[in-house]
């Protein structure tokens, strides 16, 4: 007789560069003067930089994600945010970089290994792709796009007739949990990172 495994509880996750309470009003300020008329904004409590998006992940496997993100060394950087940008699948309106700074690259490649170390060792360790990773990204195919998500369900993309630039310092990252509820997603600082 198999007894089946009892499934470890998880949480959704994902890495992400963490805006303080300033950034994130100048931000709402700009799209509020800006795009007015969205129908489906994204609270700006939300607003954050994707660095990798996880998934559902077993708490065993955040607590080594967190273990190795401690490891990171990179300095803060300048960012200027000047793209209005249009996601067509998800239905995304972003703000987005022309140029990405190498150092944003370096922190998305950094969180990116030790990301794939962990999930990949977990799929190893169980000889078989687990439920974990069924609704994860375990794989180093995932394609680092620096965006701010400003609305959802915008179905074209929108134009702005005068150029525009955003300057934001980052000084730190964070690997946030995803939550569902009925008012709408929330997300939640697990650990944070000051960059140095």
């Amino acid at each position: 007789m198999i007894i089946p495994q009892k499934t470890e509880p998880g949480k959704r996750i994902f890495f992400a560069v963490s805006f303080d309470e300033r950034q994130k009003q100048q931000l709402d300020n700009w799209r509020d003067q800006n795009l007015p008329t969205l129908v489906k904004p994204v609270p700006y409590l939300n607003f954050h930089m994707t660095l990798r998006y996880i998934g559902q992940c077993q708490l065993e496997s955040i607590d080594k994600l967190m273990t190795l993100a401690n490891t990171i060394t990179t300095p803060s950087m300048s960012l200027t945010i000047n793209r209005l940008g249009h996601f067509k699948k998800p239905k995304v309106l972003y703000l987005g970089l022309s140029d990405i700074p190498e150092a944003l690259q370096l922190l998305a490649a950094k969180i990116n290994a030790l990301t794939d170390q962990v999930m990949m060792n977990k799929v190893l360790s169980n000889h078989a792709v687990n439920n974990e990773n069924s609704g994860s990204q375990a794989h180093t195919e995932y394609k680092f796009t620096p965006h701010i998500t400003l609305a959802r369900k915008v179905t074209r993309p929108v134009y702005l007739q005068q150029p525009f630039a955003i300057p934001m310092i980052v000084k730190r990252f964070a690997l946030f949990e995803s939550v569902s509820t009925p008012a709408g997603v929330v997300y939640t600082e697990l650990k944070c990172w000051r960059l140095r």
